[in-house]
């Protein structure tokens, strides 16, 4: 998720073709940086891609729910043992990430058709990049990219590795139930103790 090679373009050329733009994000093609005069304004990326990732933020709180911040880990090998519940997150990280804000969430809440975002750029690129909007664009037929600031585009990609830990455990946490996501901590728990080491999350 929002792998690839981040290239950029101009503002210029993004107005231009933002439906061809649109349409390679749609298969496949690389994330977008939008500069203008040099400077970042936007991420240009897949609506598939934010869909993904704001139901993930779903999953995430339900784990904070539960009491489990695995987005406190400072690397994969804490994972474990946050989710066991053996390695305790100080209650001023949870605090930061109980207050944290996520753009992505509202990736449904500001939808424009490429004909008014063209007419009425400066606008859209001024809520995202300075007030941390989320913008998706809608195509003929579907929602086509969706542009997301600079700094929750960091913030997603450094998610991709706790995402990618739990998914290589059994739980895909882009498309868990509460169900699921507390018989995943279960599991894992009870596994810890008994020493077992495989951990299915039931569907």
């Amino acid at each position: 998720m929002l792998g690839g090679q981040l290239r950029a373009i101009s503002l210029k050329d993004f107005r231009e073709r933002m439906r061809v733009l649109a349409e390679e994000l749609t298969r496949g093609g690389d994330p977008r940086i939008v500069l203008d005069r040099g400077l970042p304004v936007a991420i240009l990326i897949s609506f598939k891609e934010a869909d993904t990732y704001a139901r993930a933020e779903q999953g995430l709180a339900m784990l904070r729910g539960a009491g489990i911040y695995v987005e406190a880990a400072e690397g994969l090998d804490q994972l474990p043992e946050i989710v066991r519940g053996s390695q305790r997150v100080p209650e001023s990280a949870k605090r930061t990430l109980n207050r944290l804000t996520r753009p992505i969430i509202g990736y449904l809440t500001t939808i424009v058709s490429i004909t008014a975002l063209r007419s009425d750029m400066e606008t859209y690129m001024a809520k995202v990049s300075r007030l941390g909007y989320v913008v998706t664009i809608a195509g003929r037929d579907t929602y086509a990219a969706t542009l997301i600031g600079t700094t929750e585009f960091e913030r997603l990609r450094a998610l991709r590795p706790i995402l990618g830990w739990f998914r290589s455990q059994g739980l895909d946490l882009s498309s868990a139930e509460t169900e699921n996501v507390d018989a995943f901590v279960k599991s894992f728990r009870d596994e810890a103790q008994s020493g077992a080491g495989t951990h299915i999350a039931s569907a």
